[in-house]
């Protein structure tokens, strides 16, 4: 393991594999090439989530691609998200400008600018997929949670996740096409399949580091005032059923209604949230 600027970097095992495969091919420069660029997008990413005071864990080069880990999970501001989101696919845009350059002063030629604008492209494009934990993927999140509660919004983005990543097996098997198994997109589908799956059956604890993070951003909000959006429950509902009404930019104020309509009870949505982690420890 490295450290670039404070952060780790984790090369997967299997990298090296590939590394010394394409060493014996004649595919070296390629390969470098190719895993350069996806550590300039990642690298993007972390540069961003940093300006922003976000804790970035590490940095990880994975055979399909890679990812920056950070801590935040719904716990900062919608529009934070967007902007470590498309940090990412934006390196592509000055690495492409990158290339053109270098092929007009004679830096290399008109073969290398076009295999390189191809890997960026590539690259670029495939993250823009509405699958987690691609950046198109988390950029689809980020905007449903905008419209919808957030437990809800997980659920979706990661149902819409598993379907595109099943629509990749699919294709890659050959079902639209005659030109075979793509093996490629075999495992990539495969990987992303799996890492959606585990993800989706671990949901109520993604959302239990939502609230717990909550808290602490809303206090602050609530300092400088804001308006408050209400929750209409009956008292037959529980702690966990309204806790999943939360939506992520709102704060709620919640009103325990009678059979009536008449208001007989009203909470800060603090008070629910410490009751379901009290329940919840």
């Amino acid at each position: 393991m490295i450290r670039l600027f404070g952060i780790p970097v984790r090369i997967h095992p299997l990298m090296w594999m590939i590394f010394a495969a394409s060493l014996m091919t004649g595919y070296i420069l390629e390969i470098i090439v190719l895993f350069g660029v996806v550590f300039i997008h990642e690298l993007g990413h972390a540069a961003a989530a940093r300006s922003l005071q976000w804790r970035v864990r590490a940095i990880r080069l994975l055979p399909f691609g890679g990812v920056a880990e950070v801590e935040e999970h719904g716990s900062v501001p919608a529009w934070q998200d967007v902007i470590v989101t498309l940090a990412g696919p934006l390196q592509h845009v000055w690495m492409i400008a990158f290339a053109l350059i270098c092929e007009r002063l004679g830096l290399w030629g008109e073969a290398w600018t076009g295999y390189f604008i191809h890997v960026n492209m590539m690259i670029g494009l495939f993250n823009l997929l509405p699958i987690l934990p691609l950046d198109g993927g988390k950029l689809l999140q980020t905007l449903l949670s905008l419209w919808m509660p957030y437990y809800q919004t997980l659920h979706i983005s990661h149902v819409i996740s598993l379907l595109c990543g099943s629509l990749m097996i699919a294709v890659s098997l050959g079902i639209w096409h005659a030109y075979g198994i793509d093996l490629n997109l075999l495992m990539i589908g495969i990987f992303l399949f799996i890492s959606n799956w585990m993800d989706y059956r671990n949901i109520s604890y993604i959302f239990l580091r939502f609230l717990m993070g909550r808290e602490q951003r809303m206090r602050g909000k609530l300092s400088g005032g804001m308006t408050a959006h209400p929750i209409l429950v009956t008292p037959g509902h529980t702690v966990s059923q309204v806790v999943r009404m939360l939506k992520r930019e709102q704060y709620h104020v919640i009103y325990i209604c009678n059979e009536e309509g008449k208001i007989k009870q009203t909470l800060p949505e603090q008070r629910v949230i410490q009751a379901f982690l009290m329940r919840n420890h």
